[in-house]
């Protein structure tokens, strides 16, 4: 099983002014109930990703396929490893429910996060490769 859409990848998609929140900015909305900030974050990651082009069927996943996405937060101060793989969680859900990754787990993706310094324009990248081997289910 193979994917006929190999053309039209890497995708790469810019969410400018989008700044990858940080694991610890998430946990205080949860603790303070500000439920909100977090439904605002994945509603603007969709609406950019509508924006851009990325829900369009070529796209999308077949079932099993497995896929590469590296997340590139280019923002005003660098911080830990971990709060950046925490805070791109809800893109990630976002990726998953347009249908642009199959599952989130290990078996069906690959991810990796990078952080830049860049005061002047503040973006999140996020660029989505097809990989080799499809896994059947």
């Amino acid at each position: 099983m193979t994917n006929n859409n190999a053309k039209y990848f890497p995708l790469k998609i810019e969410l400018p002014n989008l700044v990858t929140p940080t694991g610890n900015q998430i946990l205080r909305w949860q603790r303070s109930g500000y439920y909100s900030n977090i439904q605002r974050l994945k509603k603007t990651c969709w609406n950019m990703l509508l924006l851009c082009g990325a829900h369009e069927e070529q796209y999308k996943t077949i079932p099993g396929e497995r896929r590469r996405v590296e997340f590139h937060s280019y923002r005003p101060r660098k911080i830990d490893d971990d709060n950046l793989v925490s805070g791109a969680k809800y893109m990630r859900d976002t990726l998953e429910d347009m249908g642009l990754i199959w599952r989130d787990s290990p078996k069906f993706l690959e991810a990796s996060y990078h952080q830049y310094t860049d005061r002047k324009n503040p973006r999140t990248e996020i660029i989505i490769y097809l990989l080799p081997d499809v896994t059947p289910l």
